[in-house]
């Protein structure tokens, strides 16, 4: 499958709370109401509780995969059309719509989760039951000129599961597509984005600085995965 990243950031007269209210009940709804435009077989928006190190600008970044050879062109004619304008006025409501990026990422998998599709389900299954969380932490590592600064994005991601052995449940590595993989990509405070879901918290010594010096970002995310059957499905024959 195809992916790409977008960046939230919130209005500034938001508290981080309204804007996660927004979005999570108003505005993904709104979205999922045009699924047969926009093809989604996973979304997935990623809160940020935490972040430390260089500094990243945006609350949350949303994921979004199609098939590899979904219609980017029927997706264009839609977001030019008067249907895909609710969602830019709903945009107003709850977004800095200066600081939006969206750009297409290339992912590899590092560390291959069995129980990556029924995971995220009982994640929210749980929240709706008791509202406590389920022991697990997701964490990101985005490097910017991850060459330039000494390391390759590889190299941060094998220190990294070094670092946290077995705590490890799936690890993934985003690389964006489109940009020169040595440079800084336009309008993005980051280049590539490793992915870390563990089961239990990480060690204190997990500093981004050893790991990107300031070019290094470590985000502590808060997860949110639509379940898959209020996704595209292909229609019936």
């Amino acid at each position: 499958m195809r992916k790409r990243i977008s960046l939230k950031t919130r209005r500034p007269d938001l508290s981080r709370k309204a804007f996660r209210e927004h979005y999570e009940e108003v505005h993904v709804p709104l979205g999922l109401g045009f699924i047969d435009r926009f093809h989604w077989r996973r979304y997935r928006r990623n809160h940020v509780l935490e972040s430390h190190g260089a500094p990243i600008g945006f609350d949350c970044y949303a994921e979004f995969w199609v098939d590899e050879d979904d219609d980017d062109s029927a997706l264009s004619e839609f977001v030019q059309s008067t249907e895909f304008q609710v969602l830019n006025e709903d945009d107003e409501r709850f977004l800095d719509t200066r600081q939006r990026a969206s750009f297409d990422v290339k992912e590899t998998t590092l560390v291959a989760n069995t129980r990556a599709n029924t995971r995220a389900d009982a994640r929210v299954e749980a929240r709706a039951a008791t509202g406590l969380e389920d022991g697990s932490v997701t964490l990101a590592v985005a490097l910017r000129d991850g060459e330039q600064a000494g390391q390759s994005a590889e190299a941060v991601a094998a220190g990294l599961l070094d670092l946290l052995g077995s705590l490890v449940v799936e690890a993934t590595l985003d690389v964006r597509l489109g940009s020169d993989p040595t440079g800084p990509p336009p309008a993005a405070p980051f280049d590539r984005l490793i992915r870390l879901s563990l089961e239990g918290e990480p060690p204190a010594t997990l500093d981004p600085s050893r790991f990107g010096g300031d070019r290094c970002s470590l985000l502590r995310l808060d997860p949110v995965e639509t379940p898959a059957e209020l996704l595209y499905a292909e229609p019936e024959v």
